[in-house]
């Protein structure tokens, strides 16, 4: 399924047309794959039509996709994620998604420590692809896929055990890794990793900060430091 997933984004697709993939499990510990898609454009009959390849690679266990308002599609996992869970994030942009790196990412979903976790790949195209790296903060913009692991638990004691299966995941798909990362996705002890999250562009925003901010006041976050 990974495989025919890859195929269909790397196709090429309207920008009007997002698709994730991502292993997890059901509410009763069932683990599965899914296909996750978002059309957006005025069009949705044309959305229908662009859905039936995804549709025709199956059975599925359940096809959920129906349409919705941008803020039901918000809200989608938000139960699966309850306030005061515990987490623990790794993420890295990948270069391709050549066969190996579906297998070894196979090979750690079926080993998950934690049914409640999302181990997702994302797919980036499209407008955000367009746009000069250097014209705003953002310079990630020609990686075709996004590997972002939310290991997500309950019981502080398992803290160890599910992190570590974690940076394991991480570290064995980073033969893939273009070495950059979405700021949003670094996790607390993640923050020698805030330059990937610029790359080139992290010289010109300590400048920003010094220039707006000497004093580090807005420092609460994954900081970039005058």
């Amino acid at each position: 399924m990974l495989r025919f997933y890859r195929d269909v984004v790397m196709a090429g697709l309207p920008d009007e047309l997002t698709i994730y993939a991502g292993a997890t499990a059901t509410p009763d510990g069932v683990p599965v794959v899914a296909i996750i898609p978002a059309y957006c454009g005025e069009d949705l009959d044309e959305g229908e039509r662009l859905l039936k390849s995804l549709r025709s690679f199956g059975p599925p266990i359940a096809d959920l996709v129906s349409r919705m308002p941008y803020l039901a599609a918000q809200q989608m996992f938000d139960a699966a994620a309850p306030y005061g869970i515990r987490s623990y994030w790794k993420s890295s942009y990948l270069r391709a998604l050549p066969d190996d790196a579906i297998d070894t990412f196979v090979h750690f979903a079926e080993r998950c420590t934690s049914p409640r976790s999302f181990l997702m790949i994302e797919n980036t195209h499209g407008a955000a692809a367009r746009v000069d790296p250097e014209a705003t903060a953002f310079g990630v913009r020609s990686e075709p896929f996004n590997l972002v692991l939310m290991t997500l638990w309950e019981d502080a004691a398992d803290d160890a055990r599910h992190i570590e299966w974690t940076r394991s995941f991480y570290s064995a798909m980073q033969p893939w890794s273009s070495g950059a990362v979405y700021v949003n996705t670094l996790s607390e002890d993640d923050g020698a990793r805030v330059t990937e999250a610029y790359g080139r562009n992290y010289a010109r925003l300590c400048e920003v900060k010094a220039r707006y901010d000497p004093a580090n006041r807005f420092r609460r976050n994954q900081n970039i430091r005058p």
